[in-house]
């Protein structure tokens, strides 16, 4: 079936998002009831998923950085900026 645009689309429905470079499930992130700041909830969820990414990848930092979508040199910036290190994996 053509869909405007001239798209084709299918019945299926579409594919599911893909959680690749998301933080593990179990991730300690602060709940979004308010108490916390935003920018330290943004920080916790940066973190978590580079830590996430880095274990995933045996902490090879371009790997990770490919995983979560990012450039090397971004990644480098979110390594540094939340201090992380291979001892905490």
């Amino acid at each position: 079936v053509a869909a405007a645009g001239g798209a084709l689309r299918s019945g299926a429905p579409p594919p599911a998002p893909s959680r690749e470079g998301a933080p593990a499930a179990d991730a300690a992130l602060p709940a979004p009831d308010g108490s916390t700041p935003l920018h330290e909830q943004i920080a916790a969820f940066e973190r978590a998923a580079a830590l996430d990414a880095l274990r995933r990848c045996r902490w090879n930092q371009r790997e990770a950085a490919r995983v979560l979508g990012l450039s090397y040199d971004q990644f480098r910036h979110l390594y540094r900026k939340h201090n992380l290190r291979e001892h905490e994996a």
